[in-house]
């Protein structure tokens, strides 16, 4: 009886270890990198992506303001997935828009355009992005996190527009 079940545990080792996947222990090949790509064209000595954004605002109290320059690059959207308006513990009261969205491309830079209106007792803010006509980008969406400050208000009570749509009623 000893020899029958040794016989069958034997016989059940064999068959596992046959039927068990080999692990192969031969080095994968490794494949070749991909060429690197100039970022010139091959027809024109400038580089690909001609437009940065500037190193300092035009206006300390908005980083995202319109710059002088502007007028030479073309303007297109900034898509807003959310934004919010905070109110800053100071007096006279200041107040913090936050916006998250998307540019067009990597190459598009943001603006925010500040306009308030003491005589209809507007604040109107526009959201948009410029960038160099000339320029070659990847056609791929580029999130964007602001903070854009909102300061030097006249103390009135103002309706808030971000592009169009109201969104908030501030104090001055």
């Amino acid at each position: 009886m000893k020899s029958v079940v040794l016989l069958v545990t034997i016989s059940l080792l064999l068959f596992a270890s046959a039927c068990s996947p080999e692990i192969d222990e031969t080095p994968q090949p490794s494949y070749p990198s991909y060429p690197s790509y100039p970022s010139y064209p091959s027809n024109s000595q400038n580089p690909v992506q001609t437009y940065l954004p500037p190193a300092e605002p035009a206006n300390p109290n908005n980083p995202y303001a319109p710059l002088p320059d502007d007028a030479k690059l073309q303007s297109d959207n900034a898509y807003i997935e959310s934004h919010e308006l905070q109110t800053v513990s100071t007096f006279p009261p200041e107040y913090l828009l936050t916006l998250k969205g998307s540019l067009p491309t990597p190459c598009h830079a943001l603006r925010v355009k500040i306009s308030p209106s003491d005589e209809t007792k507007t604040l109107t803010i526009d959201v948009y992005s410029v960038i160099d006509p000339k320029a070659v980008c990847a056609q791929v969406l580029q999130p964007f996190n602001a903070e854009v400050p909102i300061r030097n208000l006249v103390p009135v009570r103002y309706k808030v527009f971000l592009n169009g749509q109201e969104i908030a009623e501030i104090d001055g």
